[in-house]
């Protein structure tokens, strides 16, 4: 909290996770009246508090017709589709085994289980190397990042390369309009 104007500071809108490390190392922070915020266990023994989770894995369940189940080879999440199945169908890019990309918030379930509120998906499944790209890209902002002061964040982030993206892929924000969350380069 600012003990000035009694606002919650948060140093990262959005974190690029492993399934593993949100299942394991994330907690939810409890605020008055306010949606949840969340934190990640750092290894230091400091967190960094985040709103927003970026994630991606292999769709291994197509459930309850409007989410699916995804598997990063550390764990699996369940992710909210509503919106984006309200605008694309059921069918094209949410097949099982498609390799997806999904950023949104972390909510938790009536048995407080964690899922994600898909904000936006991007299906990379035309993309082989997306997988691979996505392990070393999650090290680096961890090692990078994420272990580095708050001030320090903003430069070395804008100093990160960005994702190479074809054009055929398809992609929903969730949102409408240009309101940032197209950007690959999303912390």
């Amino acid at each position: 909290m600012d003990a000035d104007e009694g606002t919650v500071v948060v140093e990262s809108e959005s974190v690029k996770l492993f399934l593993g490390q949100l299942l394991n190392d994330v907690r939810r922070v409890p605020l008055d009246g306010a949606e949840a915020m969340w934190e990640l266990a750092l290894p230091d023994g400091t967190a960094r508090p985040f709103l927003r989770v970026w994630i991606q894995g292999v769709v291994v369940e197509l459930t309850d017709g409007v989410g699916v189940t995804l598997d990063d080879g550390s764990g699996t999440i369940y992710v909210h589709l509503k919106q984006y199945l309200k605008r694309y169908g059921t069918g094209g890019p949410l097949q099982l085994g498609a390799y997806l990309m999904v950023h949104g918030p972390l909510k938790t379930d009536g048995n407080g289980l964690p899922f994600i509120k898909a904000v936006k998906v991007q299906n990379y499944s035309g993309q082989p190397d997306m997988e691979a790209a996505w392990y070393v890209d999650v090290v680096r902002v961890h090692s990078e990042v994420y272990t580095q002061p708050p001030a320090e964040d903003a430069a070395r982030a804008a100093a990160a390369a960005p994702p190479q993206v074809n054009d055929d892929t398809q992609a929903w924000d969730g949102m409408g309009g240009d309101d940032g969350y197209d950007s690959p380069e999303l912390l």
